[in-house]
């Protein structure tokens, strides 16, 4: 609930009872001051959290107690509407609100002026938290805690890993659909290629047992028979009467 105080003349009671019934008919707490006697409640007024509304009609821009109300309260609580031309120069933050023909409508150019300078000095007395205009921000900071929670878990952790990920009775094949196969396996890590040592003891593969091969003797290797090349065909009438020459044939 707003609490609005209005304050004006005699000659303006009547105007300041229509916007009192209008305004606390939308749920303000409405209070009327007028005349010389206004000055008592000053004090109090400018301390309050309230809005000030001044009425400036005929007479009131001669009233000494008027001037007081516009130089003592804040200006940012102030509201002025004139109902006549003319009205004194003051530290005002708005202008004045021209009701010279407002009929004690609710509605037109003069109230909708009224109710917006209204809730610009409700806003001034009772500042409300802005909400957050980038939820992405906060998403971002809670995701870059759990990144962090977790990394100070993981940092926890044993450090043997090998020990826990390669035991044969804890690494098992998973089952892939219904027509998959599970059992215990053995996994062993390769030896390095720059340890001839290394290598040569990796080959007897876990699982399998290791036997002993027998020693390998020589052989005995035969004797080849000298080479006889083959005829492919029959030896001719001059090759027969050259085979019988005493001297061969080859050496003429």
């Amino acid at each position: 609930m707003n609490s609005i105080r209005i304050v004006c003349t005699h000659d303006a009671v009547k105007i300041a009872e229509t916007l009192a019934r209008l305004l606390g008919a939308e749920g303000d707490d409405v209070r009327i001051t007028f005349g010389r006697q206004s000055l008592e409640a000053l004090p109090a007024a400018c301390e309050a959290s309230e809005a000030v509304l001044l009425i400036w009609s005929y007479d009131a821009p001669n009233a000494h107690y008027m001037r007081q109300w516009a130089n003592m309260i804040p200006p940012e609580r102030v509201v002025e509407i004139a109902r006549a031309p003319g009205w004194p120069r003051t530290q005002r933050r708005a202008p004045v609100i021209d009701f010279s023909t407002w009929r004690g409508e609710r509605g037109g150019r003069a109230w909708h002026a009224l109710s917006e300078r209204l809730r610009a000095v409700h806003r001034f007395i009772n500042p409300q938290p802005e909400p957050m205009r980038k939820p992405a921000i906060a998403v971002g900071i809670a995701g870059a805690v759990a990144a962090g929670v977790a990394l100070m878990i993981g940092g926890d952790a044993p450090g043997d890993i090998k020990e826990h990920a390669f035991d044969d009775e804890k690494v098992t094949l998973a089952l892939i659909d219904s027509a998959g196969m599970g059992g215990p396996m053995s996994a062993f890590e390769p030896a390095s290629l720059n340890d001839p040592a290394e290598t040569a003891n990796s080959l007897s593969v876990r699982g399998f047992a290791s036997e002993q091969l027998p020693e390998l003797q020589p052989g005995e290797i035969s004797d080849v028979a000298a080479y006889e090349p083959q005829q492919v065909r029959e030896a001719t009438l001059l090759e027969r009467i050259s085979a019988l020459n005493p001297i061969a044939y080859g050496e003429r």
